[in-house]
């Protein structure tokens, strides 16, 4: 969400993140070369960074001292409480909150009250359109609210309410308490014998809040509805308990119902037994042929592309469903928070595995028969990197590091480097620690010089231990990884 940021609030945004990264006082020297600001700068910002805190009192407070700066807070305070006040004082939030909740009646009363003008909020709300449209939909100015498919708005809302709030506050202010759902989810656990997570819980809670918010202020859901399949009938019955008091005909109520529970499935069902998860693959497979066609074409690739078989793993069978109808279902606005960052940290983490993916995309995009789950490239990319995490480390694709590990006692210590190494390196490593090195080793790690290897990639490791030898000894392991990725690079 830092595109709601305005210019400063963005400066404020990454000093923040700065203090928040380290439990430790920071020199205004310091901040000057992390970011490229003058001396009175930083210190206008950290002023205002004092005052941003106040709300949360003793949890959350920047102390200044003769030492520097430090951003104090309580342990359970997470940054994204922190990050929530500064975009409740951004003008495109403070808009798409007022739009979301009708909050103001015209665009002028709005920059009335925001004391903008309209000249100016046009030229700051120009970043936030652009992020509207990844999901089909555009502001109306005159009748303040969002124009499009309901079901892509609805899409928009949750993902931005639940990426602005979730966890942290109760945005919905016309149902005060964010367990108002709590005796319908206690029935529905008493019914299938299982239970929601207390995260799911919320999310439950946050999709069916949007539904009635928008429901209740007219908008519904069209002929765009998903079919009629129903796999937990005692669930629907909730849902639509949740929806129908009103005076809406049944059928307007019965097409609510049938989103809504759509939309719960393909979001918050991840935590399952067993049992059901079998109940759900034999009606997906029964009465959705395209979602089945789907997983199976994707089991195939996972064992010709990743050298792995998946297909009697009813946990990864049921997600591919699951992600295939959320695919499907929303086509090319598929989303999921923090999207754009994870990728990028997968592909700088695990580059060679990313290649395999990208081209394993590729490949499904190019048969006609799944053009419409492959619309959203970047939403498969994140789902099925999840699948394959849970079953095998993605830097076993990249490729091998070999290190011979030696001591001078030649002793259990040895033993203990070599889980250290492990522990600590995320790459493809295979550590050695006989009496002599392997062929075609990349690095030795030594407690005492080694002049016959001097012409080798050698670190000579302090034991016990000093302060940040575990970070240099990863550094070292890291430089040789780097060093193999340029070496294959131009064949991969």
């Amino acid at each position: 969400m830092d595109f709601l940021f305005s210019r400063k609030q963005r400066l404020l945004y990454e000093m923040l993140t700065i203090l928040y990264s380290e439990n430790r006082f920071w020199t205004l020297d310091e901040l000057a070369v992390k970011m490229p600001l003058s001396r009175p700068t930083i210190q206008s910002n950290l002023q205002l960074i004092s005052q941003l805190l106040k709300p949360l009192q003793e949890d959350a407070r920047l102390i200044r001292s003769f030492k520097g700066s430090y951003l104090y807070k309580n342990p359970s305070i997470g940054f994204n409480r922190i990050r929530l006040l500064l975009l409740t004082e951004s003008i495109p939030f403070k808009f798409i909150d007022s739009i979301t909740f009708k909050k103001h009646p015209s665009l002028s009363a709005f920059c009335e009250d925001n004391y903008i003008s309209k000249s100016h909020f046009y030229k700051i709300i120009q970043e936030c359109k652009t992020f509207l449209s990844d999901y089909e939909i555009i502001f109306h100015y005159a009748n303040m609210e969002f124009k499009g498919k309901e079901t892509n708005i609805r899409y928009f809302l949750y993902s931005f309410l639940w990426e602005c709030y979730g966890g942290i506050k109760w945005p919905f202010s016309t149902h005060k308490d964010n367990r108002h759902f709590a005796k319908q989810r206690d029935l529905l656990s008493e019914e299938l014998n299982f239970s929601f997570s207390y995260l799911e819980q919320l999310r439950h809670s946050f999709l069916v809040n949007i539904t009635k918010l928008r429901f209740e202020q007219g908008y519904t859901i069209g002929s765009e509805t998903p079919s009629n399949i129903i796999i937990f009938p005692e669930l629907a019955k909730i849902v639509q308990d949740a929806i129908s008091d009103t005076f809406s005909s049944s059928s307007i109520v019965r097409n609510e119902t049938q989103y809504l529970y759509k939309m719960i499935c393909i979001n918050i069902w991840k935590s399952l037994k067993p049992d059901h998860v079998k109940k759900i693959i034999q009606s997906y497979r029964k009465d959705n042929p395209e979602e089945t066609a789907f997983s199976n074409r994707v089991l195939e690739l996972f064992k010709t592309e990743f050298g792995m078989d998946l297909s009697d793993n009813d946990q990864a069978v049921y997600s591919l469903l699951s992600i295939g109808d959320h695919a499907r279902y929303m086509g090319s606005i598929s989303r999921e928070i923090y999207m754009a960052r994870k990728i990028a940290y997968y592909k700088d983490c695990f580059p060679f595995y990313s290649n395999i993916l990208d081209r394993f995309l590729t490949t499904l995009s190019l048969d006609s028969n799944y053009n419409s789950f492959t619309t959203a490239k970047d939403f498969l990319f994140l789902q099925l990197t999840y699948i394959l995490e849970c079953h095998k480390s993605l830097a076993t694709f990249d490729p091998q590091i070999r290190i011979w590990v030696t001591h001078s006692s030649y002793s259990n210590k040895v033993t203990r480097i070599e889980k250290l190494v492990k522990k600590y390196s995320p790459f493809h490593v295979k550590v050695f620690t006989g009496h002599y090195p392997p062929k075609n080793y990349d690095l030795i790690l030594s407690d005492v010089e080694l002049p016959e290897f001097s012409d080798q990639n050698v670190f000579v490791y302090t034991d016990p231990p000093i302060l940040g030898e575990i970070k240099r000894i990863e550094n070292a392991v890291r430089e040789i990884n780097n060093q193999n990725l340029k070496k294959l690079k131009p064949n991969s």
